[in-house]
């Protein structure tokens, strides 16, 4: 590896500024940092006891989490199912899927937000000037027709 061809003014410029043990000092400040690394490195020295608890929790932990993963990918299996025979039985599962999410969202927090965000995407499109923002009353921009709905 070639070397700089400004290293030895670097150097000239770093003794100017260390003393006369720089190298020395550097190499103990080195040493302090690691060994205060080392012992403070988590896995050090744990009492067994402390260190058998803490692996059987995580073991406990583990296996149950083991255990419902392998329930949630049995759980999906059967929903990917369900939704291949609606999707057979001429279903738009998009659709369902999308209904569901809305309806556990207005379970949650009730339907102004859904209708509220629903109005803002047909003003949007009206002002683009898309047809869907202009169908009548598919997004019910009628404030009247708002208050009605609030009631």
């Amino acid at each position: 590896m070639s070397r700089s061809p400004f290293a030895h003014r670097r150097a000239a410029n770093q003794a100017d500024f260390a003393g006369p043990d720089a190298d020395r000092e550097a190499i103990e400040r080195l040493a302090r940092a690691a060994r205060l690394a080392n012992e403070h490195q988590v896995g050090g020295r744990v009492a067994d006891e402390v260190l058998q608890r803490n692996t059987l929790l995580i073991e406990a932990a583990q296996a149950e989490l083991d255990e419902l993963l392998g329930e949630v990918a049995k759980l999906r299996g059967v929903l990917g199912n369900r939704k291949k025979v609606a999707k057979n039985d001429g279903c738009d599962v998009d659709a369902i899927v999308q209904a569901l999410r809305l309806k556990k969202q207005a379970g949650a927090g009730g339907s102004e937000p859904i209708v509220t965000r629903h109005r803002m995407v047909g003003r949007i499109l009206g002002l683009l000037g898309h047809p869907l923002g202009t169908q009548f009353k598919l997004f019910g921009n009628d404030t009247a027709e708002a208050e009605e709905v609030r009631h």
